[in-house]
């Protein structure tokens, strides 16, 4: 006589999954799975979001350098287009002589050689960052020798969008630049 074996399921000789259990283990992929994707678009926003505060920072950081190597040995700071939160654009003398402006015209920092204007000016900075805005502050720019050297504070609020993602990164940056020569 032979015995048969009885398995958990209730049925003889059962092999395989019930609909049950399927259905279950089906569900717990699905959680699985959805937590997942979520977590992945999640790291891909914060990393695009990460690069946009990069490329933010690199190009403000390579168009104030660039500013500040000319102002340093510039001088006769003039300072143009003011209003009672600052001055949007500065006019001085190079080193080699040329009389050099930087200015803020349609969200980009503008440098222009006179004689011609802020409007015919070459974009320093990305079109992928926009300038808010851009204020000058020149202190000791008037000639003589109690008025010390020449000092200008440089504010800029920018930002960059991410137009697929709709992603956008603000940055404030405030230096002052000191003219080595000093206005006699």
């Amino acid at each position: 006589m032979q015995k048969s074996k009885i398995y958990a399921s209730g049925g003889k000789n059962s092999k395989g999954f019930t609909l049950l259990e399927m259905l279950i283990s089906t569900g717990i992929f699905a959680v699985v799975i959805i937590v997942a994707v979520g977590a992945m678009i999640s790291l891909n926003q914060a990393q695009v979001k990460a690069t946009n505060i990069q490329n933010i920072q690199d190009n403000i950081r390579f168009s104030v350098e660039f500013m500040t190597k000319e102002m340093r040995t510039g001088t006769n700071f003039t300072v143009f287009s003011c209003s009672p939160s600052g001055c949007t654009e500065i006019r001085f003398t190079r080193q080699q002589g040329d009389n050099v402006g930087y200015c803020l015209s349609s969200g980009a920092m503008l440098r222009f050689i006179l004689p011609a204007t802020c409007a015919t000016g070459s974009a320093v900075t990305s079109s992928a960052v926009v300038i808010n805005k851009l204020f000058f502050n020149v202190i000791g720019h008037t000639v003589g020798p109690t008025d010390g050297q020449p000092r200008t504070t440089v504010t800029i609020e920018a930002r960059s969008v991410n137009p697929t993602l709709r992603l956008e990164t603000n940055f404030d940056l405030q230096t002052t630049i000191t003219s080595r020569v000093r206005d006699l």
